[in-house]
Protein backbone atom coordinates (compact mmCIF):
# COMPACT_ATOMS: atom_id res chain seq x y z
CA UNK A 1 0.00 0.00 0.00
CA UNK A 2 1.70 2.86 -0.89
CA UNK A 3 0.48 6.73 0.53
CA UNK A 4 1.11 10.58 0.05
CA UNK A 5 2.03 12.30 2.47
CA UNK A 6 -1.11 13.68 4.72
CA UNK A 7 -1.62 17.84 3.52
CA UNK A 8 -3.81 18.30 6.92
CA UNK A 9 -2.55 20.64 9.03
CA UNK A 10 -3.29 19.23 12.50
CA UNK A 11 -4.12 20.99 16.04
CA UNK A 12 -1.63 21.89 17.81
CA UNK A 13 -3.70 22.31 20.88
CA UNK A 14 -5.05 18.81 21.15
CA UNK A 15 -3.36 15.37 20.47
CA UNK A 16 -5.11 13.03 19.34
CA UNK A 17 -5.58 9.75 20.56
CA UNK A 18 -6.73 6.77 18.39
CA UNK A 19 -7.98 2.69 18.69
CA UNK A 20 -8.06 1.35 16.05
CA UNK A 21 -9.49 -2.26 16.37
CA UNK A 22 -9.47 -4.53 13.19
CA UNK A 23 -7.94 -8.16 12.80
CA UNK A 24 -6.37 -7.22 9.33
CA UNK A 25 -2.78 -7.16 9.34
CA UNK A 26 -2.98 -4.85 6.79
CA UNK A 27 -4.54 -2.70 9.36
CA UNK A 28 -0.44 -2.19 10.44
CA UNK A 29 0.21 0.11 7.19
CA UNK A 30 -2.90 2.83 8.71
CA UNK A 31 -1.08 2.45 12.08
CA UNK A 32 2.29 3.57 10.37
CA UNK A 33 1.09 5.91 8.52
CA UNK A 34 -1.05 7.82 11.23
CA UNK A 35 2.40 7.60 13.40
CA UNK A 36 4.22 8.85 10.22
CA UNK A 37 2.42 11.71 8.95
CA UNK A 38 1.05 13.24 11.68
CA UNK A 39 4.10 14.42 13.58
CA UNK A 40 2.70 13.25 16.33
CA UNK A 41 -0.23 14.74 16.96
CA UNK A 42 -2.06 11.56 16.58
CA UNK A 43 -1.58 8.58 19.22
CA UNK A 44 -2.74 5.38 17.47
CA UNK A 45 -3.43 1.97 19.38
CA UNK A 46 -3.91 -0.94 17.40
CA UNK A 47 -6.07 -4.32 18.89
CA UNK A 48 -6.01 -7.45 16.62
CA UNK A 49 -8.59 -9.06 19.35
CA UNK A 50 -12.17 -8.04 21.37
CA UNK A 51 -9.93 -8.90 24.64
CA UNK A 52 -7.65 -6.71 23.52
CA UNK A 53 -9.44 -3.73 22.70
CA UNK A 54 -11.79 -4.16 25.77
CA UNK A 55 -8.70 -4.22 27.86
CA UNK A 56 -7.31 -1.27 26.06
CA UNK A 57 -10.65 0.83 26.12
CA UNK A 58 -11.23 -0.02 29.77
CA UNK A 59 -7.42 1.55 30.58
CA UNK A 60 -7.31 4.64 28.36
CA UNK A 61 -9.66 7.21 26.91
CA UNK A 62 -9.70 7.76 23.42
CA UNK A 63 -10.64 10.71 21.09
CA UNK A 64 -11.51 8.43 18.67
CA UNK A 65 -12.11 4.54 18.14
CA UNK A 66 -12.29 2.93 14.20
CA UNK A 67 -13.57 -0.26 14.34
CA UNK A 68 -14.10 -2.90 11.97
CA UNK A 69 -17.39 -4.49 12.06
CA UNK A 70 -16.04 -8.04 10.82
CA UNK A 71 -14.24 -9.28 13.66
CA UNK A 72 -13.54 -12.97 14.45
CA UNK A 73 -15.47 -14.70 17.17
CA UNK A 74 -13.78 -14.67 20.33
CA UNK A 75 -14.77 -15.90 24.40
CA UNK A 76 -12.45 -14.74 26.87
CA UNK A 77 -12.50 -13.42 30.53
CA UNK A 78 -11.79 -9.60 31.56
CA UNK A 79 -12.19 -8.42 34.93
CA UNK A 80 -13.70 -11.88 36.12
CA UNK A 81 -16.09 -12.12 33.52
CA UNK A 82 -16.74 -14.32 30.52
CA UNK A 83 -17.38 -12.17 27.54
CA UNK A 84 -19.00 -14.19 24.09
CA UNK A 85 -18.42 -12.72 21.28
CA UNK A 86 -20.05 -14.67 18.57
CA UNK A 87 -21.88 -13.08 16.44
CA UNK A 88 -23.28 -14.80 12.91
CA UNK A 89 -22.07 -13.30 9.88
CA UNK A 90 -18.85 -12.76 12.39
CA UNK A 91 -20.72 -9.06 12.96
CA UNK A 92 -18.98 -8.57 15.78
CA UNK A 93 -17.47 -5.42 15.87
CA UNK A 94 -21.61 -4.30 16.54
CA UNK A 95 -21.09 -5.81 19.85
CA UNK A 96 -17.81 -4.07 20.51
CA UNK A 97 -19.51 -0.74 19.61
CA UNK A 98 -22.61 -1.49 21.77
CA UNK A 99 -20.43 -2.02 24.26
CA UNK A 100 -18.60 1.14 24.37
CA UNK A 101 -21.50 3.16 23.82
CA UNK A 102 -23.49 1.38 26.52
CA UNK A 103 -20.49 1.28 29.16
CA UNK A 104 -17.70 3.11 28.97
CA UNK A 105 -17.29 5.22 25.96
CA UNK A 106 -17.09 9.15 27.27
CA UNK A 107 -19.23 11.77 25.23
CA UNK A 108 -15.87 12.88 24.03
CA UNK A 109 -15.22 9.90 22.14
CA UNK A 110 -16.40 9.28 18.83
CA UNK A 111 -16.55 5.77 17.41
CA UNK A 112 -15.82 5.16 13.59
CA UNK A 113 -17.46 2.34 12.14
CA UNK A 114 -14.84 1.39 9.20
CA UNK A 115 -16.60 -1.49 7.23
CA UNK A 116 -17.68 -2.65 3.78
CA UNK A 117 -20.96 -3.88 5.73
CA UNK A 118 -23.39 -0.91 4.72
CA UNK A 119 -25.99 -2.14 5.91
CA UNK A 120 -25.11 -3.19 9.18
CA UNK A 121 -23.10 -0.31 9.14
CA UNK A 122 -26.40 2.39 8.74
CA UNK A 123 -28.46 0.60 11.08
CA UNK A 124 -25.77 1.20 13.92
CA UNK A 125 -25.07 4.91 12.61
CA UNK A 126 -29.18 5.45 12.99
CA UNK A 127 -29.46 3.64 16.47
CA UNK A 128 -26.48 5.28 17.90
CA UNK A 129 -26.31 8.51 15.82
CA UNK A 130 -24.81 10.50 18.74
CA UNK A 131 -22.34 8.55 19.20
CA UNK A 132 -21.11 6.74 15.81
CA UNK A 133 -20.07 7.54 11.94
CA UNK A 134 -19.33 5.66 9.49
CA UNK A 135 -16.35 5.20 6.90
CA UNK A 136 -16.89 2.82 4.38
CA UNK A 137 -13.88 0.53 3.23
CA UNK A 138 -12.10 0.78 1.05
CA UNK A 139 -11.30 4.62 2.08
CA UNK A 140 -8.92 6.90 1.52
CA UNK A 141 -6.82 7.36 4.17
CA UNK A 142 -6.06 10.97 4.19
CA UNK A 143 -9.97 11.56 4.13
CA UNK A 144 -9.92 9.56 7.37
CA UNK A 145 -7.06 11.80 8.72
CA UNK A 146 -9.34 14.67 8.26
CA UNK A 147 -12.36 13.08 9.69
CA UNK A 148 -10.20 12.41 12.83
CA UNK A 149 -8.80 16.10 13.03
CA UNK A 150 -12.32 17.28 12.24
CA UNK A 151 -13.73 15.14 15.32
CA UNK A 152 -14.70 18.16 18.29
Amino acid sequence: MKFQKSKIKFSKTMIKSVLIIDDDERTKSIVSYFELYSNSEIIVDWAQTIKDAIELIESKVYNVILCDLMMPPETFYFNDKEFHFNEEDSLNGRKIIEYCVNKVIEKETKIIITSAAMTRSKQLVEKYSHAIEMFVKPFNINDLLEKIENIH
